[in-house]
């Protein structure tokens, strides 16, 4: 009902993944939805099954599991988009509307557990400075002297000087232009 009411019109109700099939060989929707927890045949299989048949249409995938070997499943089978049933009709009508447009979906439920992993996974970044040093970077770059820099980050000059040593040390960089090169660089400050 609440697809109707969305503007959706629907053609058939399948209640398992065969059935599902069979009517959409007899209708050619524009978009089918499907559980991928359908009985006779899953939805990730009717989904490549309707793909093999008619590759324009768009699968919109529904399922109970919120990681990220549905996510992959979803992408092999060539879904248009994945939406977890915890989100609600209304994520469901947005996924439609994507698929319906050509655009890749993935809910945010269903990328949670994948942005995870990604993070765990990310290499350390390489940048060898602290955050002071990096503030100090910036600042040297934008033309500030030592006593500048102490009187904006409330820091002695020598301990400005120290950590200016230090972050031209690690960087082997040993003169003002070399430094604001690698923060244009580096993103610190713009060209």
């Amino acid at each position: 009902m609440a697809l109707e009411a969305s503007g959706f019109n629907i053609v058939a109700v399948a209640s398992n993944g065969l059935e599902a099939l069979a009517l959409f060989r007899v209708h050619h929707p524009q978009v089918v939805v499907l559980d991928v927890g359908l009985p006779g045949m899953n939805g990730f299989n009717v989904c490549e099954e309707i793909h093999d048949i008619e590759p324009r249409c768009a699968v919109v995938l529904l399922t109970g599991r919120n990681d990220e070997a549905a996510v992959v499943e979803a992408l092999r089978c060539r879904a248009n988009a994945i939406v977890s049933k915890s989100e609600g009709v209304a994520q469901l009508i947005v996924a439609i509307q994507h698929a319906l447009h050509g655009d890749p979906y993935v809910s945010q439920a269903m990328m949670g557990p994948i942005l995870s992993n990604y993070r765990a996974l990310m290499p350390e970044p390489s940048d060898p400075l602290t955050l002071r040093e990096r503030q100090i970077l910036q600042l040297v770059a934008e033309g500030l002297s030592s006593k500048e820099i102490g009187e904006q980050l409330h820091l002695s000059v020598k301990t400005v000087e120290t950590h200016r040593s230090r972050m031209m040390d690690k960087l082997r960089i040993h003169n003002v232009a070399s430094l604001v090169r690698y923060a244009i660089r580096h993103g610190l400050i713009s060209a």
